[in-house]
């Protein structure tokens, strides 16, 4: 959207969705046995220039975004692992991966004679990120033989718990300024300065 001769204004808004139906399903693994996951995806971009003066312009671009991936085991009962035989009951694989995450680019851009001055901030990734497995909490029975299943006599039966849940933010944040001088008609010098600044987590 053009505001007058000095403001320029855009947004863009974009969704997607993906979904993926019974997973892991084939060879001695029964349907009951599979999963289902999906990725829903979406992002708002806002951008403006304006003309502050002849000589000094000002663009900014902000993105926001959003990712949702869960996946969820078709039947909810533990899982029955039989030896050469068949995997059977719920998939065990139940969990949620999602994400917000924001973006920054600002600028203002000032010329004057054989300079180009330039500076601003970015922040290429400010996000939250969250993770949630819950994998195998139902339990798993494991059985040597078809025998030991008709009988009811696992061998092995394990299951995880405790807390499911992570987590975690991400931060990067850089400063810059830049001169580009023109120093001949077929040449140009930039010299310029940058802080690059990011969180550490484990």
């Amino acid at each position: 959207h053009q505001v007058g001769k000095k403001h320029t204004l855009s947004l863009r808004v974009t969704y997607q969705s993906e979904t993926v139906q019974n997973e892991g399903v084939g060879g001695t693994t029964l349907p009951e046995a599979g999963a289902s996951a999906s990725d829903h995806e979406a992002e708002i971009i806002y951008t403006q220039r304006t003309i502050l003066s002849p000589k000094l312009i000002n663009q900014v671009r902000r993105l926001y975004g959003q990712d949702r991936v869960p996946t969820v085991s078709v039947t909810r009962t533990p899982r029955i692992v039989v030896q050469d035989a068949f995997t059977g009951g719920g998939a065990q694989v139940d969990s949620v991966d999602t994400e917000r995450h924001f973006t920054l680019n600002e600028s203002l851009t000032w010329s004057a004679g054989k300079h180009l001055v330039k500076g601003g901030v970015i922040i290429p990734d400010w996000s939250w990120r969250g993770y949630t497995d819950r994998s195998n909490f139902g339990g798993t029975f494991s059985f040597a033989s078809l025998d030991d299943y008709t009988a009811g006599k696992p061998y092995l039966f394990a299951q995880q718990q405790g807390d499911p849940a992570l987590d975690l933010v991400q931060k990067i944040v850089s400063l810059y300024v830049q001169d580009e001088i023109a120093a001949r008609k077929n040449l140009a010098v930039t010299m310029g300065l940058r802080y690059d600044w990011q969180n550490f987590y484990g």
